[in-house]
């Protein structure tokens, strides 16, 4: 491969290539780590939603009644 055409040598591909293998393992780690954020957030909701229908089933229970204010 002849890479003095455009300024690249041996050098600085090898250099390139590991900086690319750092961004590569922290992007992996971020991923990581938000991915496993939304699932928390995902189960919370899963979980939760039973109880919000039924707050809301109540509160519309009292639309429009004389007990509602």
């Amino acid at each position: 491969m002849n890479t003095e055409k455009n300024g690249w040598g041996e050098n600085l591909e090898v250099e390139m290539r590991e900086i690319i293998g750092v961004l590569k393992t922290k992007d992996t780690e971020d991923y990581m780590r938000l991915g496993n954020l939304a699932l928390k957030i995902n189960k919370i909701l899963a979980i939760s939603r039973p109880l919000l229908i039924g707050i809301a089933a109540v509160g519309s229970a009292f639309v429009g009644s004389p007990h509602g204010s």
